[in-house]
Formats: C-alpha cells, sequence, structure tokens
C-alpha cells in the first residue's frame, strides 16, 4: 500500500501534463504546504499575490477538479482522474438564439 506522501508526489507529478501557470502554480503550492486547509484569504496572504486574483485562480482549479472547498478550507485532489477541462453545457437544437433567421442569412 502506497503512504499518502507517495500519493500526494504521484498527484503533483500528474500536475506537470496541465501546463499550470505561475499564479496557478504558486496558489496550488500554498494549499499543498499548509498545515490546515487555508481560505483564499490565507493563500493570498500567505502568497502575497492579491485576493481578488488567488479567488479567480482558486474558482478555475476548482471547475478542473484540483481543488475542493469544503467547510474547513480549499484541499487539494490527489485523484488525478478527477482533473480535467470543465463541461461546457450544450444547448438543446430548439433553444432560440438571439440572431433572426433573417440576420443568419444576410451573412
Amino acid at each position: 500500500m502506497m503512504a499518502s506522501n507517495d500519493i500526494l508526489a504521484a498527484a503533483l507529478l500528474s500536475l506537470l501534463q496541465f501546463r499550470l501557470s505561475p499564479r496557478e502554480q504558486t496558489v496550488l503550492r500554498a494549499i499543498v504546504l499548509a498545515p490546515a486547509p487555508p481560505t483564499a484569504w490565507e493563500v493570498a496572504q500567505r502568497t502575497r499575490l492579491a485576493y481578488s486574483h488567488v479567488k479567480s485562480t482558486v474558482r478555475t482549479l476548482i471547475a478542473w477538479g484540483m481543488l475542493t472547498r469544503t467547510a474547513e478550507g480549499l484541499c487539494f485532489q490527489p485523484e488525478p482522474s478527477c482533473w480535467g477541462p470543465p463541461t461546457v453545457p450544450v444547448l438543446p437544437n430548439d433553444v432560440e438564439t438571439d440572431r433572426s433567421p433573417k440576420a443568419t442569412l444576410e451573412r
């Protein structure tokens, strides 16, 4: 059985395929190395990044499944199979668009 440090190390190596931005790397590092699940505010203080940038980055990492938000704070999701691009909702064919059929034909 693998130790939790080995699992974390393997998960962190799996992150290399995603080519995270330096800001995303900084935020993830602060969360992984925190002694307890931090809040976005605590991450901003620890990294000296603007809170708005941390919050935006955290939202992106949550959408990609790399972070989870819990009552205690932000947690790294060590299971790479949960990671991936956010799904984009597909509109049904019968949904009306902003364009009229005539405007579409005139193009």
